[in-house]
């Protein structure tokens, strides 16, 4: 006798779990910790931890991955500063001073 979920494919981020008839049934996360640890979703948006981004994925039916940790948009400020810091001045693409 195999087990249910043993070739049950559970996209989105769900697992799959036997129900009490013995099927098996695919479930979003239903819970997730509350610990902040940022990451940006491959949709641009910031979520509070992976576990957050899974739920979502799953429950919009949309297959989100990790586009980087942090939240959205930090790179882009890192990499202002670090332009900066190179370069001493920030300068207009206008060519006018």
């Amino acid at each position: 006798v195999s087990e249910p979920c043993e070739k049950t494919y559970c996209a989105w981020g769900a697992t799959c779990v036997v129900s009490e008839d013995g099927k098996a049934l695919c479930q979003c996360p239903a819970d997730c910790p509350l610990t902040s640890d940022p990451v940006c979703g491959s949709d641009d948006i910031t979520y509070t931890n992976y576990c957050h981004l899974r739920q979502a994925s799953c429950q919009k039916r949309k297959n989100t991955r990790v586009k980087h940790q942090g939240a959205c948009g930090e790179y882009l400020i890192d990499e202002l500063l670090f332009f900066i810091c190179v370069f001493g001045k920030i300068t207009s693409s206008r060519g006018s001073d």
